[in-house]
């Protein structure tokens, strides 16, 4: 026990002492003050050894064992190991801490006495103190121990008076150090003494040994003598209490469950005194992600997810140990949400504040239950508390006005302050215009407004604006013969019911539709945009759509125009396509789709058209059509790459028209296409590498013969080709056939020549002529027109160039009227002059064999011809 006094008495009763005054002596022997606790305490151990690593400071030796108290002994010193693994993992280290014996007495009648010089070895794992020893003796006298340390080298004396029979002698021997090889020297014998060496065959047994602390190797005599017994030995130095230490540690958090993103808590490594190499954290307990922190107490903080940790300590075996992993919980917060809905109880002048289902509410106003009613404006909130104990805070909800709902008490009135709960309203009011009343609203003038219109019986608008800064949501009758719904939401507005007449988009928000609508006037954005969703806008026969490239609309509009009579045009309310038909259809339907580009077509523009025929001719329309898209419906295509792609199967497999235009000025976003013959659905996308001719055409002319034009064509390969219509037209617009060629095969790889004269009389003015190539399958491609041109009314043909699209090599066909130079210029998409040259032309029909430079790559090139100051251009798409 520290810092106590032990007081020790000797007392003899010798027979016939004279003096019995000084049969007794005492003296008192004091511990030091303070017991001695180690420190730095640590177990280590990995997977892949068995022995784990016991390390400890303090002063002395440290001593480990399995138990607070008694128990076996495991290991001695203050860095060393064990393989011993106790269930619970926990190990006792103490300084100075441990009373042995080893070495017993087996058979004190069995041996023989001897007087000589004899010497015991031992090993020392670590420094202790030999206490005592037991001698059997047969005669008294004195010997002498001399204590021998590994280096021969006496380090202590013992003389010891010895009487005969067994006793036990105290030595008070230090061993200092641990060693091998110790020398307890039996020397000096006086007297006559002699000792039994317990020498009989199976009595002495070596070693002896104190685990981990001594080991009783033999005798100077070999195995044959032993001469002292019982060793008694104990830890050197005052001996201090037990520390518990647990391999690898223990991991305690003041939290083993958090709640939402705004958290902290502190995780604390118990059971463990050494280094630490790193924290570390987990989200799924496997992959970890280092934490540069070496303290035994880590603060987490803000954490997302359920995450684990641990920490990885020193180890000699396997250089780092990990500490069994601590989990720390992320429980799943409650939804915080307000709705709001009219409290019939108070005419609508009020609202039930509803918050999301949960264990327990706190509202900002200190009320306590799910729903709340609230008259006045303000910002309303609540806290909702779940079953786990998380909770959460709504956003705030806004009560921006007075609430007011039509009654009808007095008249029609919108302007009527009579007619309504609170007052009329204003852009800050939520308005409401029930079902079952006897009189509605009716705007015949002036300038109506709400935040949020709710049309559940009917309200007339006759005259005037109507200005909604919020939702509009009909689902009863909105009836509007006259005046301009006006829209001037920010944030996302919705939009449903209707119809409506005109309706304008003047606020910047992204505005929704929540139902299908129909427009029978004007519909203009001059702010925002329109996204229709999974919903559509229908365009009546008189409606006009106004859209710009900032502000438009998305997703579906459809509307219908009559093409009763022939030479009929329309541009379906301007929703960015124009149809002009020499037949008489009927009704046609456009639904047009913006914002997504059709998936079976690659790099389309993020528009199409489904173009449908209701009632009437469905075929040999003879069409021309203007597919007009703005700048943003472009991705990274170059609209000077741009052709126009037809899908006869509602949009599985394309059709790329080549004979497409598309306008070449920087301002301009239209491609247009002629002799349309049926309707289906259209997009636009580059036509680099996209189309593959079933007939190679490499040659193909028209030649004046008098009154008679001479046209021929050749082809280099013919895949799949049922012939070639030529046809003819007097205005580049609108063609008629003269005739049908067949093809010479279907499957041809050699040049094929076809010639066709055309006989007709009275030809004036300029002519064009085309091919129209058709395959077995139906589908056709053209190619030109070529010109000729007739005195009586001369002008400068189209230029042509002939094969297009081209490997390189082509003929550029023109007309002159007299003979004259021609300047050429050819530039890709960029702008840039790649070839220039100037030729000379002959009166009237001329080819000229033309080649784009060998290094130019495939895409589109635009030659400019410049001839009797005009200038005419042609574009060239290289393959």
């Amino acid at each position: 026990q520290a810092a106590t006094d032990y007081t020790f008495t000797a007392t003899t009763a010798l027979a016939g002492d004279q003096d019995t005054s000084n049969d007794t002596f005492s003296i008192i022997v004091g511990t030091d003050p303070v017991n001695t606790v180690p420190t730095q305490v640590s177990a280590t151990g990995c997977v892949t050894s068995m022995a784990v690593s016991l390390e400890a400071s303090g002063s002395g030796t440290v001593y480990w064992y399995n138990a607070p108290t008694a128990g076996n002994l495991l290991a001695v010193g203050n860095n060393t190991t064990t393989t011993y693994k106790p269930a619970d993992k926990t190990y006792y280290a103490a300084l100075n801490d441990y009373v042995g014996s080893t070495a017993p007495l087996l058979n004190n009648a069995v041996g023989s006495f001897a007087g000589v010089k004899e010497s015991v070895y031992f090993n020392a794992g670590a420094p202790f103190l030999l206490d005592q020893v037991t001698i059997n003796a047969e005669s008294a006298g004195t010997i002498t121990l001399q204590l021998i340390n590994p280096a021969r080298t006496n380090i202590g004396t013992v003389q010891l008076q010895i009487i005969p029979g067994i006793h036990t002698y105290a030595l008070n021997i230090v061993i200092p150090a641990a060693g091998n090889q110790y020398e307890l020297a039996i020397s000096a014998l006086a007297g006559g003494v002699k000792m039994n060496r317990n020498d009989a065959f199976g009595t002495i047994i070596y070693p002896y040994t104190v685990a981990n602390l001594l080991s009783i190797t033999g005798s100077s005599s070999g195995i044959n003598s032993l001469y002292l017994y019982n060793w008694q030995i104990r830890a050197q130095g005052n001996r201090g209490p037990r520390v518990a230490v647990r391999e690898n540690g223990t991991l305690k958090s003041t939290l083993a469950e958090v709640c939402g993103v705004e958290n902290t808590g502190t995780i604390n490594l118990e059971n463990y005194g050494g280094q630490i190499i790193r924290w570390e954290k987990s989200l799924e307990g496997n992959t970890w992600e280092a934490i540069a922190d070496t303290t035994r107490q880590y603060t987490f903080a803000n954490i997302t997810d359920t995450t684990y940790y641990r920490v990885v300590l020193p180890n000699s075996a396997c250089a780092e140990a990990f500490s069994d992993a601590i989990q720390i919980n992320m429980l799943p917060a409650p939804e915080a949400k307000i709705v709001s809905s009219t409290d019939e109880s108070c005419s609508g002048s009020c609202l039930i504040l509803t918050a999301s289902p949960a264990a327990g509410y706190l509202w900002s106003t200190g009320e306590t239950t799910q729903s709340i009613r609230v008259r006045n404006m303000g910002t309303y909130s609540v806290t909702v508390t779940g079953a786990n104990g998380c909770s959460a805070t709504s956003a705030p909800f806004r009560v921006t006005s007075s609430l007011t709902t039509w009654t009808g008490n007095f008249d029609t009135d919108w302007f009527n302050p009579a007619n309504w709960t609170n007052q009329v309203p204003d852009t800050t009011s939520d308005v409401v215009v029930p079902t079952g009343l006897n009189q509605y609203p009716v705007i015949n003038a002036g300038q109506a407004q709400a935040r949020n219109l709710k049309v559940e019986g009917s309200v007339s608008f006759n005259g005037g604006t109507l200005t909604i800064k919020g939702n509009f949501m009909n689902i009863g009758n909105f009836y509007q013969s006259a005046g301009l719904l006006e829209l001037t939401g920010s944030d996302n507005p919705e939009i449903s019911g209707g119809p409506f007449l005109n309706l304008a988009i003047t606020g910047p928000g992204n505005f929704k539709l929540t139902s299908n609508i129909i427009v029978n006037g004007n519909l203009s954005l001059h702010n925002g945009v329109l996204a229709t969703g999974n919903y559509k806008i229908t365009l009546g026969p008189e409606a006009s759509l106004l859209e710009t490239d900032a502000h438009y609309i998305t997703g579906t509009i459809e509307t219908t125009r009559n093409f009763s009579t022939s030479q009929t045009t329309h541009d379906f309310a301007h929703t960015g396509i124009t149809l002009s038909t020499a037949a008489a259809p009927g009704d046609i339907t456009i639904t047009r789709t913006t914002g997504i580009a059709n998936p079976s077509l690659a790099k389309a523009i993020l528009r199409q058209y489904d173009i449908k025929v209701l009632s009437g001719k469905d075929s040999g329309l003879n069409a021309t059509m203007e597919f007009s898209y703005l700048p943003h419906e472009l991705t990274d295509q170059d609209k000077n790459e741009l052709y126009l792609f037809r899908s006869a199967d509602n949009g599985t497999n394309w059709e790329m028209q080549v004979n497409s235009e598309t306008a070449l000025a920087a301002d301009k976003y239209t491609i247009t296409q002629t002799n349309i013959d049926a309707f289906s659905v259209w997009t636009a996308a580059p036509g680099n590498g996209v189309v593959t001719l079933p007939v190679e055409l490499i040659a193909f002319a028209a030649t004046k013969k008098d009154q008679q034009v001479l046209i021929d064509w050749e082809t280099a390969t013919e895949k799949n080709a049922r012939g070639i219509a030529v046809e003819v037209s007097t205005n580049a617009k609108t063609y008629r056939e003269l005739a049908f060629i067949a093809a010479k095969g279907n499957n041809l790889n050699s040049r094929q020549a076809y010639t066709y004269l055309d006989k007709e009389v009275n030809k004036t003015g300029t002519r064009y002529y085309r091919l129209k190539q058709v395959d077995l399958d139906g589908k056709a491609v053209y190619y030109g027109p070529v010109t000729v041109a007739f005195p009586d009314k001369f002008m400068l043909a189209a230029l042509q160039a002939y094969p297009n699209p081209t490997t390189g090599a082509f003929t550029l066909i023109c007309q002159a009227e007299n003979a004259e130079a021609i300047n050429l210029e050819i530039k890709n998409t960029s702008g840039q002059v790649v070839y220039t040259a100037q030729k000379y032309l002959s009166k009237g029909a001329n080819q000229i064999n033309m080649a784009l430079p060998a290094h130019l790559p495939a895409g589109i090139y635009l030659l400019t011809a410049q001839y009797n100051q005009q200038q005419q251009q042609v574009k060239i798409m290289r393959q």
